[in-house]
């Protein structure tokens, strides 16, 4: 956002919106732009926050978890996206690009345990829908889902709950 826009670097923890453009003070259209011109770069090249990734791991899977991904990147991302997963090493048993989608209905049908997300958005859904009556709904915590209903919620970085 800040190189296609010409804008200066903010800070994670000033960052209280979803919306990226509410994080920037810039245009619904800006933001619609950006993601229409930057999406494909950002699925190329985002990183990966391995020690979060590695200790959600660590505590909560064994041998025989499974493990689903499920983005709201847009399917026509999922081979990038599938690359990007093998090249940074993740291990996951199916990947699922959803697009703008409600993940409700598909964690129902895998039949999920467990979810762990940032997005306040899902975090609202789950409370309409009650799934956290059978899945255990974990928070990545950031300023933006500061209010957000959640059973646990995990350091950005180091993945340990705080």
């Amino acid at each position: 956002m800040e190189k296609v826009f010409a804008l200066s670097p903010i800070s994670i923890e000033n960052v209280k919106s979803f919306r990226l453009s509410e994080a920037y003070g810039l245009t619904r259209e800006q933001e619609l732009h950006f993601w229409n011109n930057s999406e494909y770069q950002l699925c190329r090249e985002s990183e990966l926050a391995e020690e979060r990734i590695s200790t959600i791991l660590d505590a909560y899977t064994d041998e025989n978890t499974e493990i689903f991904v499920i983005t709201s990147r847009d399917e026509k991302y999922f081979k990038d996206t599938k690359e990007w997963l093998n090249r940074t090493n993740f291990k996951y048993d199916k990947l699922f690009c959803i697009g703008k989608n409600s993940k409700i209905k598909l964690i129902q049908e895998l039949e999920a345990d467990a979810v762990f997300e940032d997005n306040p958005i899902f975090f609202e859904e789950v409370l309409n829908d009650k799934i956290y009556e059978k899945v255990d709904i974990f928070c990545i915590d950031y300023p933006y889902n500061q209010n957000s209903y959640c059973k646990v919620r995990l350091d950005k970085v180091t993945g340990k709950p705080i």
